[in-house]
């Protein structure tokens, strides 16, 4: 059984595709497996950040609203 606190999962910034990759690859440069694009793995802390700037909407608002 994997311990996915081992693994950081984040997204291609180019083609948004989810990428993960082990703790050890944080700041390593590398290309997205989906799109090629250049992608830089986040640290931990990087990703905590990331999170804090996530904003959720409900969907059925937006369509109530059409």
């Amino acid at each position: 059984m994997e311990n996915n606190d081992e693994f950081i999962t984040f997204m291609c910034g180019a083609c948004k595709q989810e990428i993960e990759a082990t703790r050890d690859m944080a700041g390593i440069e590398a290309e997205c497996p989906g799109c090629g694009a250049r992608i830089v793995v986040p640290s931990p802390e990087q990703k905590q950040e990331q999170k804090r700037k996530t904003i959720r909407i409900d969907l059925g608002d937006l369509l109530n609203d059409m």
